[in-house]
């Protein structure tokens, strides 16, 4: 159900997760119960459901309340934080506050996929406020940690977010990364593989 929502089919993952829920229910498995209720809300704010998300939301933070499982907490603070983003009217200091949560408990477990999609989450709430420096350096470190950890989805959604050569030279002075094959996908690859060429032969 969680691939089938990030890869886009959303009616399929709401189905298969709603499904999935009831089954662990009625065998009373419930060890995937809180994080499986935050991909429920995250697959309902994608398909533009939001009000069955916050639904959804209000059981994981209640189950997470019961049965203490904090990585789960995490996800549903992520998912918390979307749906406070979304909307004609969003509010973005609460969605702030919930992707701060976020991180910080994501941090606490030492859960860096975790934090590193709060970055990224935090670089669209930014953008969204005006603060382009902001955005540009969440989305930097961001990046930088998916490159790290080899989460090529991830990754791609921050690429999304502006130019590559921004993202290319950011990682390049910010963090040391240099992306294989990197100058052939700038904007102009022909100047940079051409510099400091003085005769072609």
């Amino acid at each position: 159900g969680r691939a089938l929502s990030l890869a886009g089919r959303h009616g399929e993952a709401v189905k298969m997760l709603e499904d999935s829920e009831v089954y662990a229910e009625s065998i009373q498995f419930r060890a995937m119960h809180t994080l499986s209720l935050a991909w429920l809300a995250d697959a309902h704010l994608r398909a533009g459901r939001v009000a069955h998300a916050m639904t959804t939301i209000d059981r994981a933070l209640q189950a997470t309340r019961t049965r203490g499982q904090r990585a789960a907490e995490a996800e549903v603070f992520l998912a918390l934080a979307a749906s406070h983003a979304l909307g004609e009217r969003p509010d973005l200091e609460a969605a702030r506050t919930a992707t701060q949560q976020a991180i910080s408990l994501a941090d606490d477990l030492g859960a860096r996929p975790l934090v590193a999609r709060g970055h990224l989450i935090l670089g669209h709430l930014s953008r969204q406020a005006g603060a382009s420096e902001e955005a540009r350096n969440h989305f930097t470190l961001a990046a930088g940690m998916f490159t790290h950890m080899s989460m090529d989805y991830w990754l791609a959604q921050v690429e999304a977010q502006g130019t590559l050569d921004h993202l290319f030279e950011a990682l390049r002075a910010g963090h040391g990364v240099a992306l294989p094959f990197a100058d052939l996908l700038t904007s102009n690859p022909y100047a940079i593989l051409i510099a400091g060429v003085e005769e072609a032969k």
